[in-house]
């Protein structure tokens, strides 16, 4: 087995800083939306809350992470907003599928939805 070197880890490291620069395609919007990296103990927070549904995680995720859902600019053009992230669900409408391939956007940034797992776990 091979001994991890220094030089490994500074290749590492410019895929995780390519990827950090990585922005979500939205069809809607025919544009990029900018994402963010987040703390991780933010994402494992989220991602942890039993309280809530999928659906709602990736919401707060997605708020988490695309700083143009906190734009007051944005959010001033929408009423009665229960909570900050309820943006998204109103900016994408009925278009549940582009909400759910963002918050997979993110997810996958942060190692989750590997498809390596998913196939292990099939098997």
């Amino acid at each position: 087995m091979k001994k991890l070197t220094v030089d490994d880890i500074l290749a590492k490291k410019k895929i995780i800083d390519k990827k950090a620069n990585e922005n979500f395609y939205s069809k809607i919007f025919d544009a990029e939306i900018e994402v963010n990296n987040a703390k991780a103990d933010s994402i494992t927070d989220i991602l942890s809350d039993s309280t809530d549904g999928e659906f709602r995680r990736y919401l707060k995720l997605i708020y988490l992470c695309c700083p143009i859902f906190k734009s007051e600019e944005l959010r001033k053009n929408f009423d009665d907003l229960k909570e900050p992230y309820d943006i998204i669900e109103r900016v994408f409408g009925n278009n549940l599928n582009e909400i759910m391939q963002l918050g997979n956007f993110i997810l996958k940034k942060y190692g989750f939805l590997d498809e390596d797992l998913v196939e292990k776990i099939k098997k």
